[in-house]
């Protein structure tokens, strides 16, 4: 389950910036977007803190929440994964480094088809999609 922030984090590095930036200031940034959108979306301080820990979102609001992180990076759209946009995030965030774009294009690909009627929920699948996708290619996003 530690994809998920990390790749938040990797994607909110890009959606704020067009020049690389350290880890730290990532995570920082993430930090700034998920209290956020906590507060617009009702998310608990359990909710944030479940996000910290790197696991995936178990209760409505934590869901929405991280529909909210989502969709200001770029990473979904319409209640879907939004492939050109998390193609545009990975070529920013590796830095032209092909085979972690590729493996970034794959991944978003592998889950066009999770989607619903309702964002939070749509959120939830895209998430779990692409952490089971990750895994499976024994990728760590700890390193990137």
């Amino acid at each position: 389950m530690k994809c998920f922030i990390l790749l938040a984090v990797v994607c909110a590095t890009i959606g704020f910036s067009e020049q690389a930036i350290t880890k730290e200031q990532a995570i920082e940034m993430y930090k700034k977007l998920a209290e956020e959108c906590a507060a617009k979306e009702g998310a608990s301080a359990a909710d944030i803190q479940e996000a910290y820990a790197k696991k995936l979102p178990s209760t409505t609001p934590a869901k929405c929440m991280h529909a909210c992180i989502s969709e200001k990076i770029g990473f979904m759209k319409n209640n879907k994964i939004d492939v050109e946009g998390n193609i545009a995030l990975a070529k920013k965030v590796f830095d032209n480094d092909a085979a972690k774009i590729q493996t970034a294009t794959d991944i978003a690909n592998e889950c066009t088809g999770e989607t619903d009627g309702d964002r939070c929920e749509a959120s939830a699948k895209i998430l779990a999609c692409m952490v089971k996708a990750a895994k499976s290619r024994g990728v760590s996003l700890d390193d990137w």
